[in-house]
């Protein structure tokens, strides 16, 4: 059945990062779907016609760097990273909505929402729905749009009633500033178009408990993966050769854009590998993915583990190499939304062995295709990457037919494409 098109504008803070490429991915299967999508950032730094810059004028130059310093006093007064406390600046419209449209060349039918701090505001949120009456889509990547400006709240839950003393201002002079940020948003939110589509089941409950949006339309769509890219490859063996991994070790990957953000939990896969037998760590390589700081490649040398630190690669092909050439994924992520290293490892049809986080009980179904362990208990995480390592080949190639099969059941673009088109089709003809 012949399917509508629709003109699609995309808003995202930045091109690079994880949320980009969350971003990117279903730009592009909205394409091969014959929808006309394109993509507006606040700054630009790839050469891809679909992406547009927005077009900044002096005077908003000088208010971003007015930002910037509130940001830098902020940080100064110790604002906990850990939160990512990034909308210091709700409050203030940065940007003009209209300028968003000028800069690009068509008009939309619908907007999709991405990671949009330190861009948009939700004043400019409502001025697209209500001003401009283009319907909007909030893909909410983390728990930014729920909150009064963290990103990932841990366990606090203010952002079901208030955020009335936020704890990532603790130790800062603006206390308020969540709270005053989540009255603002709540304002401007309040009579828009507006639907919030959570990239996870975890995240949903989160939006389905906050005080902005538990009353409102949202959905969950997960994040699809390219199942023609990111698959198993049959010649694993030449492939841990081609990427210089140790072809008679089992290859346990790890990997984050940023390895040592402490709700990564590269400390906790640490001390999980610590209580490995020696004859376990003899048959492990431990392959590390993104960036590493030093002080845990010393943790890893203490323990007479075989590892290799090879980086980041933005490069699709290349990431599902990595994949290929792999045995397991391990995950230890303590507050996340995602991570869609998952989505990509259980397409590429690994075994995932992680803390009951973020996406991890969707997609991994314990000791079928992976290993679940209870939320920041190192003993049972490091049970589950014994517990894969004293798989025989056959079991350990079955629990990757399982994972290839979850991945094609769940995480296929065409199906996250297909549900986004449902939500076009719902809010474009919405009275």
């Amino acid at each position: 059945m012949q399917h509508a098109k629709y003109n699609i504008l995309h808003i995202s803070t930045f091109d690079n990062g994880g949320a980009w490429i969350a971003t990117k991915r279903l730009h592009s299967a909205l394409k091969k779907r014959g929808h006309n999508s394109k993509i507006i950032t606040k700054l630009k730094g790839i050469n891809d016609n679909d992406v547009f810059q927005y077009n900044h004028s002096l005077f908003e130059k000088i208010k971003e760097s007015i930002r910037f310093r509130l940001k830098n006093k902020l940080r100064k007064q110790k604002i906990l990273s850990d939160y990512n406390f990034f909308n210091e600046t709700e409050q203030s419209t940065l940007y003009k909505t209209s300028k968003i449209f000028s800069s690009v060349t068509f008009k939309p039918d619908v907007i999709v929402a991405h990671w949009v701090s330190q861009f948009l505001n939700s004043k400019n949120i409502s001025e697209i729905s209500n001003k401009f009456k283009i319907p909007i889509v909030w893909y909410a990547l983390d728990m930014a749009p729920i909150t009064g400006g963290c990103h990932y709240a841990w366990t606090c839950k203010g952002y079901e009633k208030d955020c009335y003393e936020c704890p990532a201002l603790s130790n800062t002079t603006h206390i308020d500033l969540a709270s005053k940020n989540l009255v603002f948003k709540k304002k401007y939110l309040s009579d828009s178009n507006l639907t919030i589509v959570a990239s996870t089941p975890w995240l949903h409950n989160q939006v389905l408990k906050s005080s902005i949006f538990k009353n409102t339309n949202s959905k969950c769509i997960l994040i699809g993966i390219d199942e023609n890219i990111f698959k198993p490859n049959p010649q694993k063996h030449e492939l841990k050769k081609k990427m210089n991994f140790a072809p008679d070790k089992t290859i346990a990957l790890i990997g984050a854009s940023k390895l040592a953000d402490n709700r990564k939990g590269l400390s906790n896969i640490v001390s999980a590998l610590k209580m490995l037998t020696d004859r376990e760590k003899g048959k492990l390589q431990v392959i590390l993915f993104g960036e590493l700081n030093k002080v845990t490649e010393d943790e890893l040398k203490k323990i007479n583990i075989n590892f290799l630190s090879i980086g980041v690669s933005m490069n699709e092909q290349s990431l599902a190499e990595i994949y290929q050439a792999s045995d397991f994924f391990i995950s230890a992520s303590l507050e996340d939304s995602g991570p869609m290293m998952i989505n990509e490892a259980v397409m590429s049809g690994l075994p995932v062995v992680s803390f009951e986080m973020g996406i991890a009980p969707t997609l991994i179904k314990h000791k079928d295709n992976g290993y679940l362990a209870e939320l920041g208990n190192n003993n049972i995480l490091s049970h589950g990457i014994k517990y894969i390592l004293n798989l025989n080949e056959t079991e350990l190639k079955q629990m990757s037919i399982s994972s290839r099969e979850i991945g094609l059941k769940n995480l296929k673009q065409v199906v996250q494409a297909e549900k986004f088109e449902s939500i076009f089709k719902e809010i474009t003809t919405r009275k």
